[in-house]
This record gives structure tokens, C-alpha cells and sequence, in this order.
């Protein structure tokens, strides 16, 4: 009897004032809970209370960690998302960190097939007076496992732009494109001959020519890197 008035209620104070003391005992067993049956009713309704909330707090936390068809949700973040991208992280006016991935059946497209001889990486720059007003561009070749690079990029300031792109043949298969990024200006003067008057001026003020200057070793990084002269 008890427990059919059990599922028909929640846990609430003013249902547990309706219970027994034995009621109360028994449901106080349910939850785990040891209590003497000679300890005072308040005490026993009081633990219940707590002990109903903690379950209550336990099911939205586990419910959270569940999808909206009720599977469970994978815990940080996943490794793939098995999906065909590239994109730029901008490190410096000089390196960018390109990372990009390519979804399986795109991949096994492309790899099962006979003309099928590699993937590459094209960096295509601003239309500069050196590349007589053309957008300049250059190639780097990747592996089939690689999923990041770092690329050293001419230094011209610009809008660039990268490429994925697979190799079928004679001819190259555009997988995906990057957003485009803008390189600003970076580059450093050799000389103080190279500098405007006001430059040369604030540069004096700043003191730099007092300063120690001590060789630094680069850390190596596990990525590869590629420089374009």
C-alpha cells in the first residue's frame, strides 16, 4: 500500500507527514538510510528530504550528459568531428598554423581510387607588384596522415587564402577552402637606414640600443613546418 502511494507522490514534506512512522522507516530503508525506529519523526522526514535531492540533483546531472534521443553525450572533446576543412590560426606575420581534416568518405573517395597520388596544401597570396598584379601561390605537399602544418609565409601584406586539395592524376581535387586571413605588416628593418624619420626618432627614444640582446635556442616543435623563401 505504501509503495503504490509512493510512485502516486513525490518526496515532499507534506507527504511525508502523512506516512507512519513504520511508512517512513521502511522508505528511509529504501534510500539507504538507517534509522532506529524510535528516533524522533522529524529527524527521519528530514533525512528523507536530503536524501530525495540528492537523487533529484544525480538524475539532471545524468540527464545532462545525455543527447536529445537520450544516448549518452561523449565526455570533452572528440579527437574528429569527421568532417572536410581547413583552417588558419595566425601565429605571427611570418607563421601560420594551418590544421584541417577530411571526412572518411571523402577520404576513401579519393584514396581507393588508381590515379590517387597525394594530398597538398596551397597557399595562394596577395596580387603583389613582384607577382606583376597576379595572385601569387605555392604548393606544399602533405602526407595522408598529417592534419597540421606550420607554414611560413612570404611576408607580403595581404589577404591570403589555403587550399586542400588531392591529386587525381593530372588533375587536383579542391576539398575545402580556408576563410580568408589577413597578414599585416611584420616585417623587421635591417638597418635603421630602413626606417622612416619618425620611426628612427621613437626607436632612439625607446632605448633599445642599450638593451642586452641574448641569443635565444627556438623550441622545436613535433609539427612540420614549411618556409617559402
Amino acid at each position: 500500500m505504501m509503495q503504490a502511494r509512493m510512485e502516486q507522490h513525490s518526496l515532499t514534506r507534506a507527504y511525508l507527514e502523512t506516512l507512519s512512522n513504520g511508512d517512513l522507516v521502511s522508505l528511509a530503508d529504501r534510500y539507504g538510510l538507517d534509522m532506529p525506529s524510535e528516533l524522533n519523526r522529524r529527524f527521519v522526514v528530514e533525512e528523507l528530504l536530503e536524501a530525495s535531492a540528492d537523487v533529484d540533483s544525480a538524475e539532471v546531472e545524468d540527464g545532462a550528459l545525455r543527447d536529445e534521443d537520450g544516448e549518452e553525450a561523449p565526455e570533452g572533446i572528440p579527437e574528429t568531428y569527421n568532417e572536410t576543412f581547413v583552417n588558419v590560426l595566425l601565429r605571427d606575420p611570418v607563421w601560420a598554423y594551418v590544421f584541417w581534416e577530411i571526412k572518411t568518405q571523402d577520404r576513401q573517395a579519393r584514396e581507393h581510387e588508381a590515379d590517387f597520388e597525394g594530398y597538398f596544401l596551397r597557399v595562394s597570396g596577395p596580387r603583389g607588384a613582384k607577382a606583376g598584379g597576379v595572385e601569387s601561390s605555392f604548393v606544399v605537399p602533405v602526407g595522408k596522415l598529417d592534419d597540421a602544418w606550420y607554414l611560413c609565409l612570404p611576408g607580403e601584406t595581404g589577404w591570403y587564402r589555403i587550399d586542400l586539395c588531392a591529386v587525381m592524376g593530372k588533375s587536383e581535387d579542391l576539398l575545402a577552402s580556408s576563410p580568408p586571413f589577413r597578414v599585416p605588416r611584420g616585417r623587421i628593418a635591417v638597418s635603421e637606414t630602413d626606417l622612416s624619420v619618425t620611426a628612427a626618432e621613437m626607436l632612439a627614444l625607446s632605448g633599445i640600443s642599450e638593451l642586452r640582446v641574448l641569443q635565444a635556442v627556438d623550441r622545436q616543435s613535433r609539427l612540420p613546418a614549411r618556409c617559402e623563401a
